[in-house]
């Protein structure tokens, strides 16, 4: 076992939210990699059983589709998984009740907080591959107003780690002593 790891660990599920851009995959896959655990994408699991990627679902069969699509991954994989699981969930997924429901009963919540200006950063040169905020005439304002509309329920999260300043890992570093602590 890995000495972040402990009974109460060893069989939780990890879930990271947070805004696009704010680096629930990159720090997920970090933090997995260094505890021995495995690593799952909801956005990843979504483009694999669609045969396609997420702005082409958006396009083809819109974002009720989407969020049907997304619902259905996240609650099979709190079902399925016992543990020993960092899941990193796109931006809007916790917005959807039942999701909520199920991320904060099933798993340990972690909201990686970012400000608007880290996370305009971040996605700037990619927003086009993000629907919600390619949608938009004004992609930076579409982005505030996505934080602002979030913030309330992303607050909810067990655990809020502040990311700005921080290098990727000092918030692997300091999201693995928060673990070590649950």
């Amino acid at each position: 076992m890995h000495k972040y790891q402990n009974e109460k660990t060893s069989n939780k599920i990890i879930s990271l939210i947070g805004m696009p851009g704010c680096g629930k995959s990159t720090i997920g896959k970090n933090v997995a990699e260094k505890l021995g655990c495995k690593f799952l994408d909801s956005d990843e699991i979504i483009e694999s059983r669609a045969g396609c990627s997420i702005p082409d679902i958006f396009k083809k069969e819109g974002e009720k589709t989407f969020r049907s699509l997304e619902a259905e991954v996240i609650l099979h994989i709190l079902d399925a998984e016992k543990g020993n699981v960092i899941l990193s969930t796109g931006g809007g997924a916790i917005m959807t009740p039942d999701i909520e429901k199920n991320l904060m009963e099933k798993s340990y919540v972690v909201f990686l907080n970012t400000s608007l200006e880290t996370l305009w950063k971040h996605v700037e040169s990619s927003y086009v591959n993000r629907p919600l905020l390619a949608q938009d005439g004004d992609p930076q304002k579409k982005l505030e107003d996505l934080l602002n509309h979030r913030l309330p329920v992303y607050s909810k999260a067990h655990l809020v780690i502040n990311c700005d300043g921080m290098s990727l890992p000092d918030v692997s570093k300091a999201l693995m002593q928060k673990i070590e602590q649950i």
